[in-house]
């Protein structure tokens, strides 16, 4: 499923609601503060948030970052459910992410940020 910053999403908040969850983010360990890196340093920072996740018992959900513009290389990350906002953004720090993508039910999608003041 799409998931668009700024736009409601019926079809997220049902798939939220049949997973009991009320929250989640969209986190890249891709790209460290906006600077490409090479695709099999991405590999293996992804790795290490997946693994990190599943230590925590986080519920997680494979997915990617798409540009419209196709400006900048698609970012393989995870949707993380039942985070609250301080530990996502925290989250987004620890893998030196500008922001990261905030979903909660019956909100629009939003950027959070973590490197850059908002």
């Amino acid at each position: 499923m799409d998931i668009r910053i700024g736009e409601l999403n019926p079809s997220l908040d049902a798939w939220l609601a049949g997973l009991e969850a009320s929250s989640g983010v969209f986190v890249s360990a891709a790209n460290p503060a906006s600077r490409p890196l090479p695709d099999d340093e991405n590999e293996v920072r992804h790795a290490f948030l997946c693994r990190e996740m599943k230590e925590l018992d986080y519920p997680i959900f494979q997915g990617a970052a798409v540009a419209d513009a196709g400006d900048w290389p698609v970012e393989v990350g995870l949707l993380v459910l039942q985070v609250s906002e301080a530990r996502a953004r925290a989250l987004g720090r620890d893998y030196d992410q500008n922001a990261v993508v905030w979903v909660a039910l019956g909100e629009a999608p939003r950027l959070l940020w973590c490197l850059k003041p908002e």
